[in-house]
């Protein structure tokens, strides 16, 4: 089916189109959610896959894409945690290996040793608007486990960052 559109409105349609979704590489994707590159090898030495994903939370006992192998991979999540209000978050991250986490340029946790699953809590302070979020994960072999969620004022309990809350770009 062809459509005929005005000048005018062909522009309006192709800038609707380009703000709803655009190209990185291959990947056609909008802006809620977090970019993800995935490499062979525990400390990022071949990139094999980028992607975007809804949250932060990987739970496998094999492969985290089609292109990483089961064991002996590392994963770098990059992009921005979004905030309505200037506040203080507690951020738990559990993961089972390595994991290094980074808020605004701020070493948050530490912790790039082969280990059973363990969690890490810290309280940060979010700015309104977007907060530079950069995450790096390695499994060395058997049970890949990885989950990012936070407490922000009013919650009772931790839940996983929701979508809404993560930006790519």
């Amino acid at each position: 089916m062809i459509f005929k559109l005005s000048a005018n409105r062909a522009a309006i349609a192709v800038a609707g189109l380009f703000l709803l979704s655009y190209a990185y590489g291959h990947i056609k994707y909008s802006s809620s959610g977090i970019a993800i590159q995935y490499y062979d090898g525990e400390n990022f030495e071949l990139l094999v896959e980028t992607s975007i994903s809804k949250n932060i939370y990987l739970d496998s006992n094999g492969k985290p894409s089609q292109k990483t192998p089961p064991d002996h991979f590392s994963i770098k999540y990059s992009g921005f945690l979004v905030s309505a209000t200037t506040e203080e978050v507690a951020i738990k991250i559990s993961s089972d290996d390595g994991v290094r986490l980074w808020v605004n340029d701020m070493l948050i946790v530490n912790d790039w040793t082969a280990h059973a699953l363990k969690s890490h809590i810290n309280t940060i302070r979010l700015n309104k608007g977007k907060n530079k979020l950069q995450l790096e994960y390695f499994n060395r072999t058997g049970w890949a486990k990885l989950d990012l969620l936070w407490k922000k004022p009013n919650d009772r309990s931790f839940q996983r960052v929701p979508t809404r809350a993560l930006r790519y770009e």
